[in-house]
């Protein structure tokens, strides 16, 4: 991956936040494993868990900082 790409896990807009709570902890607690951590770092990915919060704050950060740039493309989200 380039230095700027991200891999993240989203669900359904009608998620639960309890449904969508207990899947972030999942996969933490998957991405958190030791086996996993070194595979990760063997590939040369460095690793951002984040809970929902800071996810979404992350998220909103770059809309603000990446969207002019990407409505200047034309490109839009399919549902």
């Amino acid at each position: 991956m380039l230095p700027d790409q991200q891999f993240a896990m989203f669900a359904p807009s009608a998620t639960t936040t309890a449904t969508a709570a207990r899947r972030s902890t999942a996969i933490q607690s998957e991405m958190k494993k030791p086996e996993i951590e070194k595979r990760l770092f063997e590939l040369r990915f460095t690793t951002m868990i984040l809970n929902l919060t800071e996810f979404a704050a992350k998220i909103k950060a770059d809309r603000q900082t990446r969207g002019p740039l990407v409505s200047s493309t034309g490109f839009t989200a399919e549902e």
